[in-house]
């Protein structure tokens, strides 16, 4: 039941927008927002564009009616000459949570480091 419970509000609760990868490290939020507005034909403004320094990946937050034409847009264009890829923001955020659970199980696993070995 309490399964049944949080799979009904996952829907509510799931951040609307997109993931984008790989994102140059120099670029700006404006030149995500820009390259979203011109290949999806979308209003996308740089506020709606989350960018942390190094990770090279963007969150763009868009209305869910937009995602998956925003989606199949840039899916796979070439941008910096790099090819992106793209998700729907939930299914992205979801992917991350469970390889960083995976990463933590797997470390356990193995043990503290064993340092040089001759």
């Amino acid at each position: 039941l309490v399964g049944e419970k949080s799979l009904a509000n996952a829907d509510v609760d799931a951040p609307c927008g997109i993931w984008l990868g790989p994102v140059p490290n120099e670029c700006s939020p404006e030149e995500v927002a820009a390259l979203v507005s011109s290949r999806a034909g979308t209003s996308t403004v740089a506020a709606d564009v989350s960018l942390t320094p190094g990770r090279g990946q963007a969150e763009i937050h868009l209305p869910q009616a937009e995602v998956e034409s925003v989606r199949l847009a840039l899916d796979g264009t070439t941008w910096h000459g790099i090819r992106l890829f793209v998700l729907p923001l939930a299914e992205a955020l979801a992917k991350f949570s469970i390889q960083r659970r995976v990463r933590a199980a797997l470390k356990a696993l193995r043990g503290p480091p064993k340092g040089m070995r001759s």
